[in-house]
């Protein structure tokens, strides 16, 4: 790996996710995330615009003069309507193509890190050990058999294996909600597939996580955590709220939670801010200039929580 991929830390980063300023260009997202002082930025490649122009080479090629100011660039594989483990076996062949397509394009950008979903078994019920989860299985096998992929014909010499060999990227399976047919929402399913695929690493969703947040830091190795997504639970009861703001039990307990993670654990990864706007405004469209103050202040507090 190369040094760039291999950046030590003296305390975590904080960041954002794409998802917060969704409606914007990601050129402009990538300006805010810089106005706020951030060198973190998780992209959700399914950010509309980026989508609809994601076969343009002049586009995507403009963009990563962008993507390169960040000094921390997480991706997050596409997963909206998207399910590794589907019983179709169709959906399951689109979505492996599709986070093939978000491995090269992190990739392209320089990113150090990929974050996917783990998905769910189709209907309502209890997943299958001997189907969704083997569904998973090989969909993670074959993005860390792509992801480690050397084409050795392309080599002029010897100096460019090195460089190949650090395009690899930091693979992360993200800890699922609490519902009753997803997969990976245990610390059991995450501890299986990290035993299982030795370079895999793990995304701590807080609000996935619930009210099992302190069970997932006490029972995952946390040196394999290299992904954070922090945020709180609202008066409804709904995901992604501002954890300055969020109903108890949650603020306490996520607020301990990330502490321990930092100080007890020695985390010095990603902190991923990751909000919902529709959240906000009593779900009115928000100005640019509401939600970066609503980061600012998230901010401020996660630091003051954090004492950084």
């Amino acid at each position: 790996m190369s040094k760039s991929k291999h950046l030590k830390l003296s305390k975590p980063v904080i960041g954002l996710t794409s998802l917060f300023f969704w409606e914007y260009p990601i050129e402009e997202i990538v300006d805010i995330v810089r106005e706020l002082e951030l060198s973190c930025f998780e992209f959700v490649v399914e950010n509309p615009e980026f989508w609809k122009n994601r076969y343009d080479e002049d586009y995507l090629k403009n963009l990563k003069k962008e993507m390169l100011k960040i000094k921390h660039l997480c991706v997050h594989a596409p997963y909206i309507e998207l399910n590794p483990a589907s019983t179709n076996e169709n959906l399951r062949n689109i979505t492996l193509e599709e986070t093939f397509w978000a491995l090269n394009v992190a990739k392209f950008y320089e990113a150090k890190h990929m974050v996917f979903h783990a998905g769910q078994r189709s209907a309502k019920r209890l997943p299958r050990i001997n189907e969704e989860y083997a569904y998973l299985s090989n969909y993670i096998r074959l993005c860390c058999k792509l992801n480690e992929y050397v084409d050795y014909r392309d080599l002029e010499s010897v100096q460019q294996i090195d460089e190949l060999i650090s395009n690899e990227l930091i693979l992360s399976v993200e800890n699922s909600p609490q519902g009753i047919n997803k997969l990976c929402k245990t610390p059991e399913e995450i501890n299986y597939y990290l035993n299982k695929y030795e370079k895999l690493r793990f995304t701590l969703d807080f609000v996935h996580a619930r009210t099992h947040v302190e069970e997932f830091l006490k029972n995952v190795d946390t040196s394999k955590i290299s992904n954070v997504h922090i945020s709180g639970v609202n008066s409804k009861d709904t995901d992604h709220y501002s954890l300055k703001n969020s109903e108890e039990p949650y603020k306490s307990l996520f607020e301990k939670s990330i502490y321990d993670l930092v100080h007890k654990y020695n985390y010095k990864s990603s902190i991923i801010l990751e909000f919902n706007d529709l959240l906000y405004n009593n779900g009115n469209d928000m100005t640019k200039k509401q939600k970066m103050d609503t980061i600012s202040g998230e901010l401020n507090h996660i630091r003051n929580v954090l004492e950084i």
